[in-house]
């Protein structure tokens, strides 16, 4: 395994982030965008098309594979696992159960290697103090965890807190965002920003960010400057993610896994 390698590597889960929430017509997401315009963006279709119940849109995430592969028993959490490597895993109660079962499709994974935070569900009445007090709990915890520098690959997710009041919930996310990428890259890490699923059955594509200080400027496909981040051109499917982060971490993709890595 290369030792020079990108450590940590980061995936940031946002449920639900439609790739929309990116368009110039929208005045919220700014450091994201700010983000694509300066490191490597792509456009993802998600094959998912259960949107009222996108449970299953971990899956591909975690294992690279296509929803109707989901027989194979791979998975990116176990690949991980079996090169010896350390894991950490935050997210939120009512999320965090389908992050684990679907990211090890469904396997028991050696808990050693594997850390596990697990963030009690806020009860607030109002729901953008709700939403502040659940993204900064899921933030704290982690960024706690990962300054430990014993993880070679870390997953936040954070939960749907986009069904109502965008702008609001967009301040409360992008400094949160922006304190684990900043901590991450002065890691000499990787963080990688997607989602699982839109919830918009006919247009299912989601945004990936991928930020390295070795990738500043670059771009691994043709993007268009003068094209919105919405209207770039679809670059490949969310199953591709776990191949790609094994290509960053120096680790073999199995044949059986479908995607591909995007770099």
């Amino acid at each position: 395994m290369d030792q020079s390698r990108l450590k940590p590597v980061c995936l940031i889960i946002i449920d639900s982030f439609d790739i929309n929430y990116l368009s110039n017509d929208m005045s919220n997401f700014s450091y994201l965008k700010n983000l694509a315009e300066n490191f490597p963006f792509f456009v993802l279709r998600s094959t998912d098309i259960n949107v009222d119940y996108p449970w299953n849109s971990y899956l591909e995430l975690g294992t690279g594979l296509n929803i109707k592969d989901e027989f194979q028993r791979i998975s990116l959490s176990s690949i991980i696992n079996d090169a010896g490597l350390k894991q950490l895993y935050v997210a939120e109660s009512e999320m965090y159960g389908n992050i684990l079962f679907f990211f090890s499709n469904k396997e028991r994974l050696n808990d050693q290697k594997i850390t596990k935070i697990i963030i009690s569900e806020t009860k607030s009445d109002d729901y953008i103090k709700n939403t502040d007090m659940m993204a900064g709990s899921i933030t704290s915890k982690f960024l706690k965890e990962i300054d430990r520098k014993i993880y070679d690959f870390a997953l936040i997710s954070y939960p749907n807190l986009l069904n109502d009041n965008i702008e609001e919930v967009s301040q409360i996310l992008s400094p949160k965002i922006k304190s684990i990428v900043d901590t991450v890259l002065a890691f000499n890490g990787a963080v990688f920003i997607s989602s699982n699923s839109s919830k918009n059955k006919d247009n299912n594509f989601v945004p990936l960010l991928m930020i390295s200080r070795e990738w500043k400027d670059k771009s691994f496909i043709d993007h268009n400057h003068f094209k919105q981040l919405n209207k770039q051109s679809i670059s490949g499917n969310t199953y591709d993610i776990a191949a790609t982060i094994l290509k960053v971490m120096g680790l073999e993709k199995p044949t059986e896994m479908k995607g591909s890595s995007l770099i």
